[in-house]
């Protein structure tokens, strides 16, 4: 119930508070890849 519902909430922050550097990760790893 409630819990749960805290648990998504502070997963979705975290998620937007990363996703700026994850996407970059990822674009970086993608690019490497690409260029093999």
């Amino acid at each position: 119930g409630l819990i749960a519902a805290g648990i998504a909430v502070a997963i979705i922050a975290a998620v937007f508070a990363l996703g700026d550097e994850v996407k970059g990760f990822f674009e970086d790893i993608q690019r490497q890849l690409a260029s093999k």
